[in-house]
């Protein structure tokens, strides 16, 4: 199911929804035996919507999970505001987003930028995580990267040999019909959304927040050393 909402700043977020077939019992906190089924929102990183979790979806088994999928600002079928593309406005869109499906507690999966976002938001709203996942996660304090990299980092938008030189960088293993395809995905992300979020991730400035974040966590890396 695609639906779409609409956040305090007046933009339009593109949200979809898999499974989610089993009731909750009234006064169930969302997780365990007869709770009904455990909200997931799946946050995607930088550059990327949230087509990007795809492939992993198809092989889910759904059973007992509402996976809660949303294109943040900027990026797939979203709106494109020319400005609000900082890691607190992002933390407040996914909390919009849950607001809007009725997730009142969740768990949190979020990717390289996404989970940035996911600490941040399970940091201001530990009442309302279940656990927290993250993938390959830019660290909270942010990321430096050389004059060189940034270069070309942040003035990649709407230029897919660019994106495609980030993408090479980034995964190892991607089939080339998949990689055209996120390459498809990546080019209707905007400019200011690529500059933009680029700095906001960049620059993190979220490690004095970690110690509020009360979840279970599980933190998925890789040895890459460019990741």
């Amino acid at each position: 199911m695609q639906s779409a909402i609409r956040t305090d700043d007046g933009v339009d977020l593109s949200v979809r929804v898999f499974g989610g077939a089993r009731p909750a019992t009234p006064g169930s906190d969302g997780i365990g035996d007869g709770a009904g089924d455990v909200d997931v929102i799946l946050v995607h990183g930088w550059m990327m919507s949230g087509a990007v979790f795809d492939d992993v979806i198809e092989k889910l088994d759904l059973d007992g999970l509402r996976l809660i999928v949303p294109d943040q600002r900027g990026s797939g079928r979203s709106g494109r505001p020319e400005h609000g593309y900082s890691l607190a406005r992002y933390a407040a869109d996914v909390l919009a987003v849950a607001d809007a499906v009725g997730a009142r507690r969740f768990v949190v999966v979020g990717h390289s930028m996404g989970g940035q976002i996911a600490q941040l938001v399970a940091a201001e709203h530990p009442d309302r995580i279940l656990g927290v996942m993250l993938l390959c996660p830019v660290p909270a304090a942010g990321m430096a990267l050389p004059a060189d990299a940034q270069a070309l980092f942040r003035s990649c938008g709407e230029q897919r040999d660019m994106q495609r030189t980030i993408l090479d960088l980034a995964c190892k293993q991607l089939e080339p019909a998949r990689r055209e395809r996120l390459l498809d995905d990546s080019l209707q992300t905007g400019r200011a959304c690529i500059e933009q979020a680029f700095d906001a991730w960049t620059a993190g400035g979220l490690r004095d927040r970690l110690q509020h974040i009360t979840a279970p966590t599980l933190v998925v890396a890789t040895d890459d050393p460019f990741l």
